[in-house]
């Protein structure tokens, strides 16, 4: 019975850490994804800005 009851605690603690895991990684993705995308349109603004100073002075 003992060893049942400890089996059941055992694969209790790996589901949780398991599930935390998970979160973290999701969080992670989320994280890097959402940088990725702050970083193109820092690129693009930038982008932006020198081609309307090109077009503007016809200089960069």
């Amino acid at each position: 019975m003992n060893e049942g009851i400890t089996n059941l605690s055992r694969r209790k603690v790996e589901a949780k850490a398991e599930i935390k895991r998970r979160l973290w990684v999701d969080f992670n993705l989320k994280s890097m994804l959402q940088f990725g995308i702050y970083k193109k349109t820092l690129l693009l603004c930038a982008f932006k800005k020198r081609t309307r100073k090109l077009n503007v002075d016809g200089k960069i």
